[in-house]
């Protein structure tokens, strides 16, 4: 098991991290650049070679210092949503809390109706109403991109 503890860093970005430890929790607060506050409750201890992995899969699919949520991970296997789903649960990170969005990409001759199906089908696999969903994002473009 990796205790978390051993990983908070005092400041991220110029934003000063304050920590409050306890046997099994961890809750993390401070101040974001726009003066709101944030906090995060965590369990301390989870498992390490899930939490790395996680890391990696949010390396390279997640939203970095972007506006808005500070947590977004986009990926179109259900597979990675699983792991990534199953770390937010390790971590402490209730489903309630999460809110997902449907992206779609499609040429002007798609249909836009895949949006209820694919509403349905995330909501299936990630076990999240789709009533916690948020707005989808639907783009027009000339090719709709590598994955369906």
């Amino acid at each position: 098991m990796l205790d978390l503890k051993t990983l908070i860093p005092e400041e991220i970005s110029g934003t000063h991290i304050e920590s409050e430890i306890s046997q099994d929790q961890i809750r993390i607060s401070g101040r974001y650049r726009n003066h709101r506050r944030f906090s995060l409750n965590l369990n301390r201890f989870i498992d390490e070679p899930l939490f790395y992995f996680g890391c990696g899969l949010f390396a390279g699919e997640g939203t970095k210092g972007g506006k808005g949520t500070p947590f977004e991970f986009a990926n179109s296997n259900p597979m990675i949503i699983r792991k990534m789903m199953q770390l937010l649960q390790q971590l402490g990170i209730s489903k309630s809390a999460i809110s997902p969005r449907v992206q779609l990409r499609v040429n002007e001759k798609s249909s836009r109706g895949l949006i209820e199906t694919l509403s349905d089908f995330w909501s299936e696999h990630m076990e999240i109403p789709k009533d916690r969903f948020r707005k989808a994002s639907i783009r027009v473009k000339e090719t709709t991109g590598r994955s369906r």
